[in-house]
């Protein structure tokens, strides 16, 4: 047992390693959209609760209008957040205070978002914070980080035409602050999106900040869901939800969900069922035989919300 927990340790911190390596030499350029990095900061807080351990105090603030928009891509941004947050708990191993702070400010005659992440921790020196941003520079035991969550930040920040800046104080804390440029705010307001039926959502996967945050985004949309640790449970479900059953999201990064079991289940159903899977990987051309339509992480809620709408519009038009 102990030589399992130790593969599975290394290939936990493989995986981690890779998918730092892969973000930090994108060179393609990203999607840019209208961000309400206030609604963003809202989000990552209620995320960042559930993660950070007990003896840490948390706080978030937002301008009192709740709106300071900027181009960009909200996966990432949300990354650089959440690494800077969770660099910002390693700091303080006996507890503290971890604040979250966003602001309007003017630089250069630009109007500008600044996002601000402040913990009361250890601090650096300035021999230490000179290169936090650097590739594979940690002050971790070996073996206990890549050394790529800040560079990953900085990478982050600088394709969207921000700044960075670190103040550190020994024994006091940090704060890092994230400078981007102001966008002008949306001229309409985003279109409501309406399911064409309601009923029930079926969740198969047993991540649980993925089925979490899967199950929030389905359930504003004002659909019930339903949730199965893997392809044994989802029978049940179905037959469960019976008619009102709406359609199958399956998270197929869980090494519990086979997604092609899955759509067994799915095939003595009396109407084509939508199903969702959820995946890190090139889609698999039998999912698109099948009738599973992929969803590629990192994916936004927005955009998850839009596809269980479509979805729910071609099952009605669907003969």
């Amino acid at each position: 047992v102990p030589a399992i927990h130790r593969i599975r340790e290394a290939a936990e911190q493989g995986n981690s390693l890779i998918d730092g390596l892969l973000t930090f030499s994108r060179k393609a350029p990203r999607s840019r959209d209208l961000v309400n990095v206030c609604e963003l900061t809202h989000q990552t807080a209620a995320m960042l609760e559930e993660m950070l351990p007990g003896p840490i105090e948390f706080e978030s603030t937002c301008p009192d209008d709740g709106a300071c928009w900027v181009a960009g891509d909200r996966t990432q941004l949300q990354q650089a957040l959440v690494n800077l947050a969770l660099n910002a708990c390693q700091a303080m191993p006996d507890g503290g205070q971890l604040a979250l702070r966003v602001a309007r400010s003017i630089s250069d005659d630009h109007e500008t978002v600044v996002m601000t992440v402040s913990d009361t921790g250890t601090g650096m020196l300035a021999d230490v914070s000179d290169h936090m941003f650097e590739p594979f520079f940690t002050t971790r035991p070996r073996g206990e980080g890549t050394g790529l969550g800040l560079s990953i930040v900085h990478g982050i920040v600088t394709d969207h035409g921000g700044t960075v800046h670190v103040e550190s104080v020994r024994g006091v804390g940090t704060d890092v602050r994230i400078t981007l440029p102001l966008a002008p705010a949306p001229t309409e307001p985003p279109a409501t999106l309406q399911v064409a039926r309601t009923g029930t959502v079926v969740i198969a996967g047993n991540h649980r900040h993925t089925r979490d945050l899967v199950s929030g985004a389905v359930s504003s949309l004002g659909l019930d869901t339903a949730h199965v640790d893997g392809c044994e449970g989802l029978t049940d479900a179905v037959a469960g939800a019976g008619a009102d059953l709406v359609m199958v999201i399956s998270d197929d990064t869980d090494p519990a969900i086979d997604l092609v079991d899955c759509l067994e289940v799915l095939r003595d159903q009396p109407r084509d069922v939508p199903v969702v899977a959820i995946t890190d990987l090139e889609p698999d051309a039998e999912w698109a035989a099948n009738g599973a339509t992929p969803l590629c992480k990192p994916f936004s809620l927005a955009q998850l919300r839009a596809l269980v709408v479509r979805l729910t519009h071609e099952s009605v038009t669907t003969p």
